[in-house]
């Protein structure tokens, strides 16, 4: 069962409905999401039909719903879903897309594996900086029972395309011109940890 922090203190008969405005209000999801509260008993790595599930501290690290193309994309080509990924690995790729944004260019796929790795430890994923390579967002603090709170959305909203396996995922990709010079000029930046610590 969910838990939260001060300042909601709440009867057990009441929290779902106020657990939800905290979420509406904090993470801007509305009705229309879908959004549903775990069963006692359930997990994550079986959702409801149409659902998906998203744990909390991942949106603690500034993930929003939809997920965009860029991240779309890299759960794709990395063969993953979201409730795979560590807060670490969910602030690398948000940190990334608001860089790359940031300094008026797309986020690419081949340019962000030019900065990361992928491994992967049983059902839990994570990025490594490349062998050698630039660290453009470092590893946070990993907050404490992380996985202790999730929630079901609609799967449209993070994971509407099917997963495949990366035929390159231990090789840094072959840059195109164009992407060379956007990784020269993100290698001039290096992002401070935005890892939350606290609990929802």
């Amino acid at each position: 069962m969910f838990s939260i922090h001060p300042p909601f203190r709440f009867l057990v008969t009441t929290w779902p409905l106020i657990m939800y405005k905290y979420l509406v209000e904090t993470y801007r999801l509305s009705s229309a999401d879908g959004v549903e509260f775990p069963s006692p008993g359930s997990s994550i790595t079986s959702p409801p039909p149409g659902k998906v599930g998203i744990y909390l501290k991942s949106l603690n690290v500034r993930l929003r719903l939809p997920l965009t193309d860029f991240q779309e994309e890299v759960l794709q080509k990395e063969g993953c879903s979201i409730r795979m990924l560590t807060p670490n690995t969910v602030n690398k790729i948000v940190a990334f897309e608001m860089i790359c944004r940031a300094n008026g260019v797309l986020p690419d796929y081949f340019v962000f594996k030019f900065f990361f790795r992928f491994c992967c430890t049983g059902d839990k994923c994570t990025f490594f900086v490349q062998q050698g390579g630039h660290t453009l967002v470092p590893d946070g603090k990993t907050p404490k029972n992380w996985q202790d709170k999730w929630l079901w959305v609609n799967h449209g909203l993070a994971g509407s395309r099917r997963y495949r396996a990366n035929s390159f995922a231990d090789l840094t990709p072959k840059l195109f011109p164009h992407n060379q010079s956007v990784a020269d000029l993100l290698k001039n930046i290096q992002v401070s940890s935005t890892v939350a610590e606290k609990t929802c």
